[in-house]
């Protein structure tokens, strides 16, 4: 097999490409320039609150804080956090409302977390929280405020504060997580 050595190191030649294309996005990180290499769009907001974009707010809707908790809806839908500020949008939504937040750290790249996802989205639909989803490749300063150190974790907050976590793609773990901190719809 062919391959280039540096001092004590051999590197394969079908391993450079992958090696310089992870140099180029790991530079266009530090410069602020990802969405070069992503291809996303510089996110933007169509109202005050951070949460919206292009029209459709990806909030769960309001719940007044008095309307009991067997009366609540679920979103049915996963919120996928892109951003600091709108993870404080939630947080503080959360707050005001007394209702759980619920965060799956993920990684597009990460088989147990694809293997987790539907029973995560299923959680969703049954319990009383709001339920989140990070990819710490596009949001690492959230997983490491949250002290994330292998995926998939899942963070339960409540009142703006970590109240419990758990990691692995452990459906028994993950369920009982939901259950402490949450009550289920009916």
């Amino acid at each position: 097999m062919s391959c280039i050595c540096l001092g004590g190191v051999c590197i394969p030649y079908s391993a450079i490409l992958p090696f310089l294309a992870y140099l180029v996005k790991w530079i266009l990180e530090k410069l602020g320039l990802s969405r070069l290499w992503t291809g996303k769009k510089q996110s933007s907001t169509n109202s005050t609150n951070g949460c919206c974009k292009d029209g459709v707010c990806t909030l769960p809707p309001k719940i007044p804080a008095t309307t009991p908790a067997s009366d609540r809806k679920s979103p049915k839908s996963l919120i996928l956090i892109e951003s600091m500020d709108e993870f404080e949008t939630i947080k503080k939504s959360s707050v005001s409302l007394d209702v759980p937040i619920i965060v799956d750290f993920t990684a597009s790249w990460c088989k147990p977390c694809k293997k987790i996802a539907p029973f995560f989205e299923a959680l969703s639909e049954s319990y009383d929280a709001i339920f989140v989803k990070v990819d710490v490749d596009e949001l690492d300063e959230l997983a490491t405020e949250c002290k994330v150190s292998m995926m998939p974790t899942f963070v339960a907050f409540r009142g703006g504060e970590i109240v419990d976590s758990t990691a692995g793609a452990q459906e028994e773990s993950l369920e009982l997580l939901v259950k402490k901190i949450s009550s289920k719809l009916v």
